[in-house]
């Protein structure tokens, strides 16, 4: 459980993140819409943690154990680089996304910046908008909730306390933005690398 629990904080961190983006631009999340997001986040986790444990089953422990480290260790890179990352992303975007196929290239917009997803420009997040922002910040947990799922033993226990982390991760930002801690976003987006590397580092113990 003490793995799940790391887990659950590093995904909370990216939930934690946006609410601040929004809040700093006065742009509301109401109940429904934090919902949403918390429900998105934890379903996303838990369809990884079958699809892990289906895939375990085909594995030694050895390889399982390997291939988590593997996830998590690259997990852990990206969200030291991920600033630097999205800002390519977001460079190349601007040059290459010049179709459009549904609902998929606003996700991707959304996923290399956050603010995009009150499409409509009323400052309160929709249901519709919540939903598209919970499927661009929940891409991670689908790798992550992978990793993790290859060793389980709890893993409807995760997906609960994901949800009650997500949720209260929302409020928490908005808290932040009300006393002005904007510049706290840069710090605390090292934090899932930190709690990513820990988890890579744990498969071999």
């Amino acid at each position: 459980m003490f793995h799940g629990i790391l887990l659950v904080c590093a995904l909370s961190v990216d939930s934690l993140l946006a609410a601040l983006a929004y809040a700093l631009r006065g742009i509301h999340i109401p109940l429904p819409s934090a919902l949403i997001i918390a429900g998105v986040s934890a379903g996303f986790l838990g369809i990884s943690f079958v699809s892990a444990i289906a895939l375990g089953t085909l594995l030694s422990q050895e390889m399982a154990s390997g291939l988590s480290a593997l996830m998590f260790a690259g997990l852990s890179l990206y969200s030291f680089f991920q600033s630097s990352l999205k800002r390519l992303l977001r460079h190349a975007a601007r040059r290459l996304l010049t179709f459009h196929c549904g609902g998929a290239v606003f996700v991707l917009e959304i996923y290399l910046d956050e603010a995009k997803a009150d499409r409509d420009h009323s400052q309160v997040l929709s249901a519709v908008e919540a939903f598209y922002l919970a499927v661009a910040l929940s891409l991670d947990s689908l790798l992550s909730g992978m990793a993790l799922g290859l060793d389980i033993s709890q893993p409807l226990l995760v997906v609960a306390a994901d949800f009650i982390a997500a949720l209260c991760s929302i409020f928490a930002g908005g808290m932040l933005a009300r006393r002005t801690i904007g510049s706290l976003r840069f710090d605390m987006g090292l934090i899932s690398g930190f709690l990513y590397a820990i988890l890579a580092v744990s498969r071999f113990f």
